[in-house]
């Protein structure tokens, strides 16, 4: 019984070294991810924003429209970078969540500045990150803010 049940712990602590460092990596590309869209965004180049999807990917806007597909996400970006031609982007990512291999669920904050003044210019940001051929592609963002009590 001594035996098994040290079998038992040995895999579980190996399993938990392997998730770990699955957690590890994936951090790290999801982080580089996130700062290519900020670097296409920041560009100009809506075909680099949209590089950085999946080919069935969604966003979701302030406005409460959601934009399906590589093209639509494509063409919206190069509307709002024509339409805000100083506007700049940054953001953090706060949370992490692996939830199966290749699945992670990530939150975040942004900002944008000299974007347009009738929206905010800063809130949260929810992604669901797939791993597909081998690269982490955004496969759902969600631009939030928070409301305020008044």
């Amino acid at each position: 019984m001594f035996r098994f049940s040290l079998a038992i712990v040995c895999l579980i602590s190996c399993f938990q070294g392997f998730v770990g460092a699955q957690d590890k990596a994936a951090t790290a590309e999801i982080g580089e991810l996130n700062e290519a869209y900020v670097t296409a965004f920041n560009a100009r180049s809506a075909e680099k924003v949209a590089a950085c999807f999946g080919k069935s990917g969604d966003y979701t806007l302030l406005t409460g429209d959601t934009i399906n597909g590589l093209e639509m996400i494509q063409a919206a970006h190069q509307s709002f970078f024509e339409n805000n031609p100083k506007a700049k982007a940054n953001g953090k990512q706060v949370t992490f969540r692996l939830v199966r291999p290749g699945v992670v669920l990530a939150t975040g904050v942004w900002e944008v500045t000299d974007g347009p003044s009738n929206y905010p210019s800063s809130g949260l940001w929810f992604t669901v990150v797939v791993k597909q051929k081998g690269k982490w592609k955004y496969q759902a963002i969600r631009l939030m803010v928070p409301a305020s009590a008044e």
